[in-house]
């Protein structure tokens, strides 16, 4: 009897197995610190040159930053420094107006006396000042407060401050005679004020006058 031919007989496949998140590419592992690989890349200088560059360029930003400041600084004490000169000169320039006034002379026009600050707030101001009028227009020793402008072309401010600072006293003597017993001086403060900010005092200068400042002398003052 013929035997009949066998059938091919296909095996069946096993189920698939599930691949984990790391074999299908979606889950990256990490090198261990010491593998050759990690150890090889810690190795390497690519980049260190724009580390270098940026350490070099916040020491220059430093460094150019301490140079400005420097120059800045000094800019601002010259040009303060020139204020105050400026302002010196002109303080000894008032000044000498009432070196060359008679005692009874040294005065200020009640008109020029500003009645606001910084002129009230001073500490030479007086409100027993030692006043009088002038002739107008105003000449500058009579002139209670004044601007102008500087050669540096900076405006100032000049106040002046005239009070007695001690006035004449009188005794009796047994015989009957008047004597004097104190000299009367009178004070004159010169302030300059920087015109573009008043409350700045850049100069002060005071200066006392005597009853016998040139002649004739003034009512009262002993001549001998």
């Amino acid at each position: 009897m013929r035997a009949r031919p066998q059938r091919w007989r296909y095996k069946r496949r096993p189920p698939l197995q599930p691949l984990s998140a790391a074999e299908r590419g979606v889950l990256r592992t990490r090198a261990r610190a010491d593998r050759d690989v990690v150890l090889r890349r810690l190795r390497q200088e690519a980049g260190f040159g724009l580390i270098e560059l940026l350490m070099a360029m916040t020491i220059l930003n430093v460094g150019i930053l301490a140079t400005v400041a420097a120059f800045n600084s000094g800019i601002v004490t010259l040009r303060r420094s020139g204020l105050i000169a400026t302002a010196s000169v002109l303080a000894d320039k008032q000044m000498e107006l009432y070196r060359s006034l008679t005692y009874g002379s040294i005065v200020l026009d009640s008109t020029s006396i500003p009645a606001t600050t910084p002129y009230t707030s001073d500490p030479a101001w007086s409100s027993s000042q030692v006043t009088t009028t002038c002739t107008t227009p105003l000449p500058p020793e009579c002139n209670a407060s004044q601007s102008t402008t500087g050669p540096d072309h900076h405006p100032y401010r000049i106040d002046t401050y005239i009070i007695d600072d001690r006035p004449v006293t009188t005794y009796t003597q047994p015989p009957g005679t008047q004597h004097a017993t104190s000299r009367a001086l009178r004070r004159v403060t010169v302030v300059v004020r920087d015109g573009r900010n008043t409350n700045t005092v850049l100069a002060r200068e005071m200066s006392t006058f005597d009853c016998s400042t040139a002649l004739p002398y003034a009512t009262g003052c002993p001549t001998s």
